[in-house]
């Protein structure tokens, strides 16, 4: 461990831990700068632990990095400036070890955005993600009750927190709660916070779908018809309004080409051991192959969802037998490829699931014998 603002060598390979204090003679650059400089040159996944106090960064984090506050609330230890992150595997925030962030935080262009994590944070500027994936910054407040207003590019940032970070632990607590999910489905019941009902998935769904311009019959009509889940993971993967509404409407999946089934090999109600009919039968030995395309609301060919098949079934003593294919699109076949052999999987009934990013799952039963 090495103490800021006195650290004055450069780490090696190992795991460093810095503490960064308001104390003594300020460095040049500021306290926590002069932390981010040392973790910066470092080649492993340092720990930045800032103690309570005002704090400004005008360092780009460049490296992997676990960085924190010294445990209490998140009021104590405040962030000035804006934060750009260099670098994926970058943490900001724990669970009674986060800050409150007065500036922007942004992801540069070409970093890996899924690899970052953001939570338990007051947040009182904007976040955008440059990068790849969807960043992570769920469990903050964001200083009112629209946290869609405050991001930009791929922010997941549902669950949020209704109120502050000190506020909310302390509800927690006075409550009994550990799961913050069951707590935020409380909150408001008997807190007297923001909300006055309970905060549902419902209700932010319905949230949501005011925010986006629908009034709030048509909300709840569209809540009841497709599902507040499958509503609010559609707002999350989503860059505006019409993917949203792509996404929430799904891909209609239709068999590849000329072909007029998505597994080959198809039978017509075969009872299976269990007395099942199933769609395919194949011998041990002979490949699976699934192949289907997709349209959109509009009847346009998608080219780009992320397409899983899933060969499962429960073994004789009970444990699960799971093989995971991506589906490839082949563009000359204008179709989404999969192909396992049946030489892995052994004789028994299977069942294969072709799952949609967009929240689309497709099922099908085969039968493996000899």
């Amino acid at each position: 461990m090495v103490y800021s603002p006195w650290l004055v060598t450069s780490p090696d390979a190992a795991r460093l831990k810095v503490v960064v204090d308001d104390v003594g003679a300020k460095p040049s650059g500021g306290y926590l700068d002069r932390a981010l400089e040392a973790t910066n040159g470092s080649t492993a996944r340092d720990e930045v632990v800032v103690n309570h106090g005002e704090y400004e960064v005008d360092e780009p984090i460049e490296a992997p990095v676990d960085l924190h506050s010294e445990h209490g609330s998140a009021a104590n230890t405040h962030l000035h400036k804006s934060l750009t992150l260099e670098s994926a595997d970058i943490l900001i925030g724990h669970r009674g070890e986060g800050f409150t962030i007065h500036d922007d935080i942004t992801v540069a262009s070409g970093v890996d955005a899924s690899t970052i994590h953001i939570n338990w944070n007051n947040i009182y500027g904007t976040v955008t993600n440059n990068g790849e994936g969807t960043l992570d910054a769920t469990y903050n407040y964001w200083g009112d009750n629209n946290p869609e207003d405050d991001t930009v590019g791929k922010v997941d940032y549902d669950p949020y927190l209704p109120t502050t970070v000190g506020e909310f632990r302390a509800y927690m607590e006075a409550n009994g709660f550990t799961d913050p999910k069951k707590a935020l489905s409380q909150y408001g019941k008997s807190s007297g916070g923001l909300f006055s009902d309970s905060l549902t998935p419902n209700d932010l769904a319905v949230m949501r779908l005011r925010k986006s311009g629908f009034d709030e019959a048509e909300a709840n009509q569209i809540v009841s018809d497709f599902g507040a889940e499958r509503i609010l993971d559609s707002y999350r993967d989503s860059k505006d309004y019409g993917e949203f509404v792509e996404r929430l409407m799904g891909y209609r999946l239709e068999p590849a080409g000329e072909e007029d089934t998505v597994l080959d090999n198809p039978v017509t109600l075969t009872a299976a051991g269990n007395g099942k009919s199933v769609d395919a039968e194949y011998e041990v030995g002979e490949k699976i192959e699934v192949g289907f395309s997709l349209k959109d609301y509009q009847g346009e060919e998608v080219k780009s969802e992320l397409a899983t098949v899933t060969v499962a079934r429960r073994g004789e003593d009970g444990s699960n037998i799971v093989k995971a294919l991506p589906a490839t699109y082949d563009e000359e076949e204008g179709a989404y490829r999969a192909t396992t052999s049946t030489e892995e999987l052994g004789s028994g009934t299977y069942r294969i699931f072709i799952d949609l990013k967009e929240g689309t799952t497709t099922k099908k039963t085969v039968q493996v014998v000899g």
